[in-house]
């Protein structure tokens, strides 16, 4: 299997120097505007006057592809390429300065347009051009310009549609006839219509003494809803997002295609919350792009937007004039001057007014180069998406994202006397490395000689993939099986097998998923027949791993068909390792069925997971124990879904008296896990005592354990905890309780960041009051960003909203309505 090309997206001047096709391919999104478009122009056609359109949107929102894309389908659709030609303008007339200046620079774009289909007319297009532009601006050069035009629209029988960019700054920088005379001309030419973009909903299209009033039908281009954020991210990086981790980007973007394309292009190979965690240093990377927006403002204008991005809020002109140390009226023009340009949005009218930055990347930008503290505000709110829009805790129990089992990457030589830890691993290439080795080694005898050598390429591959040197690891991997592929020697055929597999595991360290299961069917097909008890846990590791890969590449049914392979080829083996393959195996196919999370598939987990427990449940070998106990409290979390409480919580039960007493810490782990599942159940079915009694067992035998996910376990006990005193109608002491548990939070762990996130969102769904649990977030938050949207949340449910930027105001959002569907 190769990965299939990415598709690159222009982030700037699409269309320029690419062909129709180009243009066609990368656009994803914006579809029902473009039918809006050829629809009017297609209506336009043997009019007697023609509907002009205005395509309106900020910077960054797709106004030049569009544009594109609409003059791709004019040449290519068959019918419209009878009866209209594209003349696109350049994105900025610098030229431009009367009408006679834009008919001149008409002509030189009606002609570049012809130069294929229609040379003979292209040449007579620039000669004109030519003489024209060496006349003076008068001389009725815009009669002559348009006279020329006209008729080699006639000559082609066709008419011609003016695509021009950033039309109310032309009309600006040009003199004060040229509206009017260019309102004129549509309106009196047929042969002529109008497609223009403008950053912004400008005044002059209101204004009944304007020439542009009512001339035009005004297309807005909004921001792309989570859906299309979705497609275009697809596009770019061949990776269908759910619509859950896509919108944090929705939000902090503004649904702008072209942030999100960048951040897209960096994203790659990346998991969600990765990309979140990384994404100071994507805006630390783009610096250029976002000084360059800020530094081409006029410095009036700039030192308003700067206030602005500082505020970080949908604020009134008294709020920026303040903050810019300026006057109100003063403030309020220049304001409007930057909404002109598309990078202010305004909402609301008079004085309730509030105006917001366009590009919300560029407050974040704004703010990470100001004081640590105002960086700490982008931080926390990262931090609070990664783990809210992430997996919930019972998500996370069920295995729906990447919580399948895999072993470990690369398998090391058994051989006993080969150096398994090299004092220095070679600087040189692997070819290098394998002649030193060999003179090295010249003393043994010939399969000695295979052994040692063979086995030191092994682990030296191991250590580079350790530290982190995936391509070196890749050449050493390649050098043993180039060497040694044909060997009659068993325990080098071993090695073989074990660099094959690396090299597979080594590909999806380096991004390529694809390229990795390619090199894992590899070892399956070459090796499957194989009755070496080594090779075959090489097989069985290739097919568990292969599964899980294939799940996390999104397809469920090639990753069950992988475990299924690893269940039917050694199911029955008496060996430990492979017996403890196909618990695996046994485990990862019910969490891949979970994940569907229909009713149907849910039950299906179940009763995989029931096939599990009754194989291995009798099992002493501690590495099928884990994957026992494993089963158990995934099926207690699934039960817990779908609602069977009391199912759920005879499950944990049955995780609890099977392993409390083991002395082994990852099985000891497990059973807390199932005794905070238990808990969880009985809060959620409103059995506050006995959630209270599962808490004090936690704690009394767990405590002392690290937690899942390295939390600790008497931190993780308290969620639980607080919201069964809540039930038992101890709100105070659950108050002081949850105070805390802010307080031993640590805000750089993501993990009890979104463990406390989740545990207040249950808590306030369960009926517990949003005002006192606020209030003690609002203490918290003084030293804990990620913690101020959930406050913020709460304090909304409360019925005392607060003001704060409209990236925070839009997970807030998220946060009460997430509460209102666990309510329901």
């Amino acid at each position: 299997m190769t990965q299939p090309p990415q598709r690159t997206i222009r982030k700037f001047n699409p269309g320029v120097f690419q062909s129709d096709q180009e243009v066609i391919d990368q656009f994803v999104v914006r579809t029902r505007e473009l039918e809006t478009v050829l629809e009017i122009l297609r209506e336009n056609i043997g009019a007697p006057s023609c509907q002009h359109t205005l395509v309106v949107g900020p910077r960054g929102r797709g106004k030049t592809m569009l544009l594109a894309r609409v003059a791709a389908e004019l040449r290519t659709d068959p019918q419209l390429q009878q009866t209209l030609l594209p003349v696109r303008f350049m994105e900025e007339s610098v030229e431009v300065f009367d009408i006679g200046d834009f008919w001149l620079e008409a002509l030189l774009y009606l002609a570049k347009e012809c130069s294929e289909q229609h040379p003979g007319l292209c040449g007579e297009l620039e000669a004109t051009h030519a003489t024209l532009a060496r006349r003076p601006s008068g001389d009725d050069l815009a009669g002559h310009a348009k006279a020329a035009l006209l008729d080699a629209a006639d000559r082609l029988g066709r008419r011609l549609v003016m695509m021009v960019e950033n039309l109310q700054t032309l009309c600006e920088e040009t003199d004060e006839d040229f509206g009017w005379q260019l309102r004129q001309s549509l309106q009196s030419d047929p042969e002529i219509m109008l497609l223009g973009t403008a950053t912004s909903h400008f005044e002059a299209l209101d204004d009944a003494g304007a020439p542009f009033f009512e001339l035009f039908r005004i297309l807005q281009l909004k921001s792309l809803g989570t859906e299309e954020c979705q497609d275009l991210w697809h596009a770019i990086t061949d990776d269908r997002r759910e619509a859950r981790q896509m919108r944090p980007l929705e939000i902090l973007t503004g649904g702008n295609p072209r942030l999100l394309v960048i951040i897209a292009e960096f994203a790659r190979h990346r998991t969600m919350p990765r990309l979140l965690e990384e994404l100071v240093g994507l805006v630390d990377d783009h610096s250029e792009y976002f000084r360059g927006n800020l530094n081409s403002l006029p410095r009036t204008e700039r030192r308003v937007y700067a206030a602005l991005c500082d505020l970080w809020r949908p604020s009134t002109t008294r709020e920026v004039a303040n903050r810019a140390r300026s006057g109100v009226r003063k403030t309020s023009a220049l304001l409007g001057r930057l909404r002109g340009r598309g990078a202010v949005t305004a909402d609301g009218d008079g004085r309730s007014r509030l105006y917001s930055v366009a590009e919300p990347l560029h407050c974040i930008y704004y703010k990470l180069r100001r004081w640590r503290d105002e960086a700490a505000v982008v931080q926390g709110l990262i931090r609070f998406m990664v783990a809210f829009y992430g997996p919930d805790e019972t998500t996370k129990i069920l295995g729906s994202v990447l919580a399948d089992e895999r072993l470990q990457e690369v398998f090391r030589s058994a051989q006993g006397d080969v150096d398994q830890e090299l004092a220095e691993i070679p600087a040189g290439r692997a070819a290098d490395t394998y002649r030193a080795l060999g003179d090295r080694h010249r003393g043994l005898g010939a399969t000695d000689w295979q052994i040692h050598v063979a086995g030191q390429l092994l682990n030296i591959g191991v250590s580079l993939a350790k530290s982190g040197q995936t391509e070196r690891s890749i050449e050493y991997n390649d050098e043993l099986i180039r060497r040694f592929e044909s060997t009659e020697v068993p325990e080098v055929q071993v090695l073989v097998v074990q660099a094959f597999f690396n090299r597979a595991a080594a590909k999806d360290n380096a991004g390529e998923a694809e390229a990795s299961v390619a090199g894992l069917t590899e070892v399956v097909t070459r090796f499957g027949g194989s009755n070496d008890p080594d090779i075959q846990e090489c097989v069985a590791a290739a097919l568990l791993n292969r599964g899980f890969l294939q799940r996390r590449l999104d397809e469920p049914k090639a990753a069950i068909a992988s475990y299924d392979d690893a269940i039917g080829r050694f199911g029955d083996s008496p060996l430990p390792q492979l017996r403890s393959c196909v618990a695996m195996s046994l485990l990862n196919k019910g969490s891949t069925l979970a994940a569907l999370e229909t009713p149907e598939s849910m039950d299906m987990a179940v009763a995989i997971w029931d096939d599990l427990i009754k194989r291995f449940g009798q099992d002493s070998e501690p590495d099928t124990q884990i994957q026992v106990v494993r089963a158990l409290t995934k099926k207690a979390g699934a039960q817990m879904a779908m609602g069977h409480g009391e199912a759920a919580v005879a499950t944990c039960d049955e995780a609890v008296s099977r392993y409390r007493a083991s002395d082994r810490v990852d099985l000891r782990r497990e059973v807390a896990m199932a005794l905070e599942l238990k808990a969880k159940s009985l809060n959620r079915m409103g059995h506050g005592r006995e959630a209270l009694e599962a808490c004090d067992v936690l704690v009394c035998d767990f405590g002392s354990i690290p937690g899942q996910r390295g939390i600790p376990v008497n931190w993780r006990a308290m969620g639980s905890r607080i919201h069964a005193l809540v039930l038992e109608g101890d709100e105070s002491t659950a108050v002081q309780l949850f105070r805390v548990m802010c307080d031993d939070i640590d805000v750089a762990d993501s993990e009890m960041v979104g463990k406390i996130v989740w545990d207040t969102i249950d808590l306030i769904a369960g009926g517990a009051g949003p005002g006192v649990f606020a209030d003690a977030l609002a203490d918290a938050a003084e030293d804990c960003e990620p913690l101020v949207p959930l406050m913020a949340a709460l304090q909304r449910l409360a019925g005392r909203p607060t003001r704060v930027p409209e990236e925070l105001e839009k997970v807030v959002g998220d946060v009460v309505q997430t509460i209102e569907d666990r309510r329901g």
